[in-house]
């Protein structure tokens, strides 16, 4: 069986956040989608310490999807470094797994 991966971004913005996680489950890229809709981030920015408001998104697709998924994060995020993360999940719920099976397409499928 196919590896998954929960795959992990931050935003500034919750709606636009919200428009790419539909633009990624209608492209079927991800299966799923959740945000937290506030975080507070904690970071230095050009030698300057700062701290915002964000949200935090995280997303569930097959492994082979991962590195699609992150290039259409980097693509339609407005920041100049977006954070991305990902990392290998495993799914107790056979159900569950095949039914991010079922709502993602494979990486060669475009």
């Amino acid at each position: 069986m196919e590896s998954f991966v929960e795959i992990i971004f931050t935003h500034d913005d919750p709606t636009q956040a919200l428009q790419m996680i539909r633009q990624f489950v209608q492209a079927r890229l991800v299966a799923c989608g959740q945000m937290i809709p506030e975080v507070t981030s904690v970071y230095f920015w050009n030698g300057k310490l700062e701290e915002s408001r964000e949200c935090r998104v995280t997303l569930k697709t097959r492994a082979s999807l991962r590195e699609k998924v992150s290039d259409e994060i980097r693509r339609a995020h407005t920041y100049d470094v977006p954070e991305i993360i990902s990392r290998e999940i495993l799914i107790e719920n056979r159900d569950y797994a095949q039914w991010i099976l079922e709502n993602t397409c494979f990486s060669s499928e475009e």
